[in-house]
């Protein structure tokens, strides 16, 4: 395949990797799929061809950005980074080595690098949405969101009318209450309550990988409180890992082995993560200590729903 060819569809690729913007609900993900597809025979040779090329025009930023996408596609992450960076050197103000340098990044998991490649090109380019787009969803993402929110509202300011640019208008307030939180967390590191408050910010925002983060924040300078502990267990959950939660509950009634509500929280998990007998055990301890409890009722009905008394 020639090199100009392959130019064009690696455009393409990565043109729908950062600014396919998918809006659920509330919040914003990126869509984050491979931009150049897995190994194949024909590596070696398009590496050979990338290294031909950049050697007849070492000056050419699409030479260089064309040797990235070869090394990227024989899984040569390091070596694919390498040539991106020099091809962004070469020309910053050019969107394609830019976002090639940026997805490298992000792929290798080096938030910090990607946001600071899409950085240097909203420096150069200020005036290209797509860039601030990006910027935005990298920094939210990365969790820094008081750049998220900058970075969103000069998107706003340069780009045409459309439904990318309503669905970030309706994220900023979700957005907002996450920053002022982390403007919390940052002002007093350990403040238990501070941390939760973030956690609950990140579940509006439906983002589960910061409010984990800040929910074993919570916990950790919290241990004996309930409720910082069953929100975190309850991101597991909502992520799939009911048997991680109810390991985390298990854990917080070995530090509390007289709080009710801890033992009605590891029932509850314990059924989600089908570990019956843990579950028994966690509704009679509850009823053992709590007879008369809010939860009674609801215990009481699970047991027999379990086929225990």
């Amino acid at each position: 395949m020639l090199l100009d060819e392959k130019r064009t569809k690696r455009w393409a690729r990565v043109l729908a990797i950062f600014t396919s913007l998918a809006f659920v609900g509330g919040g914003i993900v990126l869509i984050l799929v491979s931009a150049f597809g897995s190994p194949s025979s024909s590596s070696s040779q398009l590496i050979s061809d990338a290294k031909a090329a950049v050697s007849t025009s070492p000056t050419s930023v699409q030479a260089w950005d064309d040797l990235a996408t070869a090394y990227q596609a024989a899984n040569k992450n390091t070596d694919a980074i390498t040539a991106a960076k020099h091809a962004a050197k070469l020309d910053p103000s050019d969107k394609t080595s830019a976002l090639t340098l940026a997805q490298l990044y992000t792929t290798t998991g080096q938030p910090v690098s990607a946001i600071a490649a899409v950085q240097a090109y909203t420096k150069r380019v200020p005036s290209d949405p797509d860039g601030w787009a990006q910027l935005g969803q990298l920094a939210d993402n990365g969790g820094n969101a008081a750049l998220a929110y900058s970075a969103y509202q000069r998107y706003l300011a340069v780009a045409p009318p459309g439904a990318t640019p309503t669905a970030v208008r309706g994220h900023l307030p979700a957005l907002a209450t996450v920053r002022a939180a982390q403007a919390v967390t940052t002002a007093q590191p350990k403040n238990a309550a501070a941390w939760d408050a973030l956690t609950a910010a990140y579940l509006v925002e439906q983002n589960l990988n910061g409010a984990l983060t800040a929910a074993v924040r919570a916990t950790t300078l919290a241990p004996h409180n309930a409720s910082y502990m069953s929100r975190m267990a309850s991101i597991y959950t909502h992520a799939g890992q009911a048997a991680v939660a109810a390991k985390l509950a298990s854990g917080f009634t070995s530090r509390n082995p007289r709080n009710a509500d801890g033992f009605y929280d590891l029932g509850q998990l314990s059924q989600a993560a089908a570990e019956k007998p843990q579950a028994i055990a966690a509704y009679r301890k509850y009823l053992e200590l709590a007879p008369a409890g809010p939860h009674a009722a609801a215990v009481k009905a699970q047991l027999k729903k379990l086929g225990a008394s």
